[in-house]
């Protein structure tokens, strides 16, 4: 890839996860030979998260540029600039002494959207304000600062050291050779054009999103959206049927399922009494929960025999985990079930400590469980899978959830996606009267929606 001057060009590799692993930078001559050139190599965790950055300079020598620093999500940075190795040193790299300068730590400030508003360092400067030689308190020491247009732009006139600072944007890393400081981001998948607010590139999922340009960022409302890297949970229910022998099946069925195409897992959860059953006419049962690394391994096995309504909520990867960290502590305390062997394979069949019960512990309770440790239980207290095709055929458009039909014999549908939500006129808006007592509660702003990489969006 070129710039427009055409004095640079840039080559990236990734991992087979999507992740970004290095990103070469070519500096040209008029003729396009390369005069020099320089490597920044990233050094990521099992889950992709950056944890160092390294720099080849001239093909000889080795830099440690940074470290990221984490607590439940990235906090900031220690840069560090240290020479590791060197061809042409004459002495020793390593120092004797190992010191720890303050000011190198750098610390985000975010927004709801994630993006870095400002960015401080460790270093304080202490304030004493009456004179008496004590210190009343510390200032900061601001290191950037910038405001954003609503598409990622910095707004001119309106930043402090942009670019200082590899991190805005969504809390994207920013490719500042391309387009200048702050215009490229790298959203892993992608890379983003926040002048335009476009992406450089097709979404690979776009056929299923056939009401959206495929270059279209953040549904072309990234006040309301934002694009992580995660994909979605969605909840499967299965209508009830008849079998090859003649026999009703009257109750239908509910699974849920996990799915992020960049972290490179699809992942079914189906609990039922697929083992031995007592109880009034087999009302309860071992409780078996068949788990599917291949989520599509479950959906034709389904659709060898019945139709689904499938319903989509993007989500992060922190919320895959949670739901996925969910059923592992249940399976953790079970143990595989005879053979392991799931129907139609692709996964794992586990006996699980609590029984199945049609009216306490089925199928749709188990997944709104998995739904409700992200707040999404959209089925409150139901446990009738009929039912709860009903409630959500009349309620998925209000959540803004995206429905697919996993019709039998094996055609698959997408029936709605969400519309783009509409700007709020100013005649719409009023305000509350100045009589109005205001809850002084813990009143949170609203979290945007997370729309997943490559979903049309």
């Amino acid at each position: 890839m070129k710039n427009d001057h055409k004095s640079l060009a840039m080559k990236f590799r990734y991992d087979p996860m999507g992740n970004r692993i290095e990103k070469r930078l070519y500096h040209l001559d008029g003729t396009g030979a390369v005069i020099r050139q320089r490597a920044t190599h990233y050094v990521r965790d099992a889950q992709g998260n950056p944890l160092a950055v390294y720099e080849l300079l001239g093909g000889d020598t080795v830099v440690l540029n940074e470290f990221n620093l984490y607590g439940s999500s990235r906090l900031g940075m220690l840069t560090t600039a240290d020479t590791l190795v060197c061809a042409t040193c004459t002495t020793a790299v390593a120092p004797s002494v190992y010191l720890s300068p303050v000011g190198n730590k750098r610390y985000e400030l975010s927004n709801h959207l994630g993006n870095v508003m400002t960015v401080i360092s460790d270093k304080i400067t202490p304030i004493d304000t009456t004179s008496d030689g004590l210190w009343d308190y510390f200032n900061p020491s601001l290191v950037s600062a910038t405001d954003y247009y609503p598409f990622g732009m910095g707004m001119p006139g309106r930043n402090y050291n942009a670019g200082s600072y590899e991190f805005g944007y969504n809390g994207k890393r920013m490719d500042n050779e391309m387009l200048g400081v702050g215009n490229t981001y790298d959203f892993g998948e992608r890379l983003n054009n926040v002048q335009l607010g476009r992406w450089f590139t097709t979404d690979r999922f776009e056929a299923k999103y056939p009401a959206w340009s495929p270059y279209s960022s953040m549904m072309n409302n990234p006040l309301a959206y934002i694009d992580a890297k995660g994909d979605s949970v969605e909840l499967i229910i299965g209508k009830p049927y008849r079998d090859a022998n003649g026999e009703e099946h009257p109750y239908g069925h509910v699974a849920l399922r996990v799915f992020n195409a960049a972290e490179g897992y699809d992942k079914a959860y189906d609990f039922g009494r697929y083992g031995k059953t007592w109880g009034l006419m087999g009302s309860k049962g071992d409780g078996i929960l068949n788990t599917y690394a291949d989520a599509d391994a479950y959906l034709k096995s389904e659709m060898n025999q019945r139709s689904s309504v499938g319903y989509m909520q993007p989500t992060t990867a922190d919320q895959d985990k949670q739901v996925m960290a969910y059923f592992d502590a249940m399976i953790k305390e079970g143990s595989v079930y005879k053979s392991g062997a799931v129907p139609g394979g692709g996964g794992t069949a586990y006996k699980l400590k609590s029984d199945y019960d049609v009216f306490d512990n089925n199928c749709t309770t188990m997944s709104c469980g998995g739904l409700g440790v992200l707040g999404m239980n959209w089925l409150g207290d139901e446990y009738d899978p009929r039912d709860a095709l009903k409630t959500m055929e009349g309620s998925f458009k209000d959540l803004r959830l995206t429905r697919t039909e996993y019709l039998e014999g094996g055609e698959i549908s997408l029936t709605y996606t969400p519309p783009a939500l509409k700007p709020i006129k100013l005649g719409d808006f009023k305000l509350p009267s100045l009589n109005t007592t205001v809850p002084q509660d813990n009143t949170r702003v609203a979290k945007p929606v997370v729309i997943p990489q490559g979903s049309g969006q």
